[in-house]
């Protein structure tokens, strides 16, 4: 008995943002085989699950500037499972410093108070 794991992943050949962005990122996958029983992707241990598509997000200052995988498995309607990872990257240009501060604020990120000793 001969098998054939055919699964495609697909994803953005550019996975970068700046901290202060909201990222989204769209996911699909295909078989040219059985077909696809499930489409799973995690960021960050926050997952994401579909048929042929998904899609994975972080909030603006909800990751740390650095480089996070993008996890994605499909899985045929016979089991076969193929895996591929995307690099996610978070960036911070200094020019932006005074917008990250005051958009933390906003979010309660950052106190108004300072206390003297």
């Amino acid at each position: 008995m001969f098998t054939e794991t055919s699964q495609t992943i697909v994803g953005p050949s550019e996975l970068s943002f700046l901290e202060r962005e909201a990222a989204s990122i769209a996911l699909s996958a295909s078989d040219g085989g059985s077909g696809l029983r499930s489409l799973t992707a995690s960021l960050n241990g926050k997952p994401a699950s579909g048929t042929d598509a998904v899609a994975v997000s972080a909030d603006p200052l909800g990751l740390a500037a650095g480089t996070y995988p993008i996890v994605v498995t499909a899985t045929d309607n016979l089991g076969h499972r193929t895996t591929r990872t995307f690099s996610l990257e978070i960036t911070m240009e200094v020019a932006q410093l005074d917008e990250l501060i005051a958009l933390a604020h906003t979010r309660g990120l950052i106190a108004d108070n300072l206390q003297k000793d």
